[in-house]
């Protein structure tokens, strides 16, 4: 900005090179940040009071990604179409496999989803998230909740425990993790 004399910059100024930045480099918040980082060091360098030097270790969120679907047309339906629905372990399978592939939940939150996280009222699943640790709400719809409901009135096996998807072998437990649902749609996808 040519400025030759350090008392001459102002808030306003800053603002305006990191406005300048940004347009510059539109894309690439992470340019902008140490653009940040070295004008605040400079600053601080020079003497100046810098307020809110924090920012200097803050970093850029990665950048998103596209993510293209995994299923062809069709695909979903025919893979829904594949338990049978009058054994209990299709039953179970069939529930697993229309939330997984309508809600995106993830398998170890499916394999560790209780009855306490089925909202029917709200038509909703409740649950923290492994992953993150974070609370999440999904909405579900009535075909979802029908397969669950006939899941678990028809073909859950009588168990004191508190998750919702059980093996169908005595001793009745949860599924044990994210492997066993992906054992499960493998079979079903193949």
């Amino acid at each position: 900005n040519d400025l030759t004399d350090k008392r001459t910059i102002t808030e306003e100024t800053i603002v305006g090179f990191l406005k300048f930045k940004y347009t510059e480099n539109p894309s690439s918040m992470d340019s902008v940040l140490y653009f940040l980082r070295k004008l605040l060091m400079f600053l601080k360098g020079n003497g100046f009071n810098v307020v809110g030097s924090a920012i200097v270790s803050y970093k850029a969120s990665s950048t998103r990604r596209k993510i293209f679907p995994a299923f062809e047309d069709g695909d979903i339906e025919s893979l829904l179409n594949v338990p049978d629905r009058s054994t209990a372990i299709g039953k179970r399978d069939y529930a697993i496999l229309l939330l997984a592939s309508f809600t995106g939940i993830r398998a170890i939150d499916i394999a560790n989803l209780t009855f306490e996280n089925i909202r029917k009222a709200e038509g909703s699943i409740v649950f923290v998230q492994h992953k993150t640790g974070h609370g999440n709400a999904l909405p579900v719809n009535q075909d979802i909740m029908g397969a669950l409901d006939d899941y678990i009135e028809n073909g859950r096996p009588e168990s004191p425990l508190p998750y919702v998807f059980l093996t169908t072998v005595r001793p009745y437990r949860k599924l044990h993790d994210r492997s066993s649902i992906r054992s499960i749609f493998g079979r079903h996808a193949n």
